[in-house]
């Protein structure tokens, strides 16, 4: 699996920026249906295909979470490059890359009216909600794949690997009545994609929440009998989330060639893999700063490392204070020969922005701590 060249990967994906650099690849797609957000930009459904199983798929819902959309590129890009074209017969695709443009242009989760649109199912108080559901009663698609980005701080179960991917077919409401046929399907789906991935990605693979949201748009469609697949693309261990987007993009190839192709063998143990994937657990963090003195008190310190937008650089925010042996980390630093800090200096809160004490910041260098690079880019 290659990635687009003219797409490099970052955390900013303004939606100019990718449908300059995504012509190419969308040239071979038609537009059948357009909307326009909040601000007045474009949002587009582009279709490809002729084939009786009909997919709906999107991106970038929240603004902020721009790795499904470079991931799609890149599928897209080597469904292009190969010389077989037989998939356009068997399915018709509906793409809608970047669905909250407002969002992606400021680099928000929410729209430009402050709305969540994955909360906004019910309502539909959003021009793009709207824009998404009316894509889904004009194609009336067998299968939806609703994909996203998660945090950093989600790792595979407690094995201290990072989630660098996390699936799940929503649920139903528990007093549904209808048929779960295409729930099973999306269960079996997802499992004989991550069957056939490298053992390697696998044991940074987990599975979602399944707690049902009555609210959120793939519980939603889930409900109306369509079969969904939501993908949350997790940091991994570059910070940029190239990784995750290369994986993200393998599964999509991956769970095509399934919902194309599908063996029986491989559909009857796939639900077996996917209930034993490791759930999705909030026990990792960027930077654990251990055994840190504060005055007469020794605690850990967990940041997470949070893009600025304006600055265009990397903020550390404190996320954690205490006694931290319960969490993992991509990155550990020993503050056990570093002089105290006086109690009155000591100026963190939960959720802000921190400011790495220098004598702190002589212990990543000196332990060669990688993560240093994040913060501070040359």
């Amino acid at each position: 699996m290659l990635p687009y060249p003219e797409l490099q990967t970052h955390p900013h994906l303004p939606r100019r920026t990718f449908f300059n650099a995504a012509e190419p690849l969308l040239s071979s797609f038609k537009v059948v249906k357009e909307s326009k957000s909040v601000l007045g930009e474009p949002i587009r459904a582009y279709a490809k295909g002729t084939g009786p199983i009909r997919v709906l798929l999107w991106t970038q819902m929240h603004g902020d979470e721009s790795t499904s959309t470079f991931a799609l590129a890149d599928w897209i890009y080597n469904q292009s490059q190969s010389s077989d074209d037989s998939i356009w017969k068997k399915i018709t695709l509906w793409v809608i890359p970047i669905l909250n443009p407002d969002g992606a242009n400021a680099y928000s989760r929410h729209n430009a009216l402050g709305v969540d649109i994955n909360r906004d199912a019910r309502h539909l108080c959003s021009p793009e909600g709207r824009f998404l559901v009316e894509c889904a009663d004009a194609l009336n698609p067998h299968w939806a794949f609703n994909m996203h980005d998660q945090r950093t701080l989600f790792g595979a179960g407690n094995t201290g690997k990072p989630a660098t991917l996390a699936l799940l077919a929503p649920s139903l409401p528990e007093r549904f009545t209808g048929s779960v046929i295409h729930l099973k399907r999306a269960i079996a789906l997802i499992g004989s994609a991550v069957l056939r991935m490298p053992e390697d990605m696998q044991s940074e693979t987990a599975r979602f929440d399944d707690t049902f949201y009555p609210l959120a748009m793939g519980d939603f469609f889930q409900e109306r009998e369509i079969a969904t697949v939501l993908i949350e693309t997790g940091g991994g261990r570059d910070i940029i989330r190239h990784t995750g987007r290369m994986r993200t993009a393998l599964f999509l190839k991956h769970a095509f060639d399934v919902l194309l192709n599908p063996s029986e063998c491989i559909w009857q143990s796939a639900p077996g893999t996917y209930e034993a994937l490791p759930e999705n657990t909030s026990n990792l963090r960027d930077i654990i700063f251990k055994n840190a003195q504060i005055g007469d008190h020794k605690v850990d310190v967990a940041v997470q490392l949070r893009y600025n937008v304006v600055s265009k650089q990397w903020d550390m925010v404190c996320h954690d204070v205490g006694q931290l042996d319960y969490l993992h980390s991509y990155h550990l630093v020993d503050l056990s020969d570093v002089a105290p800090i006086s109690e009155h200096e000591w100026r963190v809160r939960i959720g802000k922005t921190f400011l790495l004490p220098k004598s702190w910041e002589r212990s990543i260098k000196e332990q060669n701590i990688s993560a240093y690079a994040w913060v501070n880019p040359k």
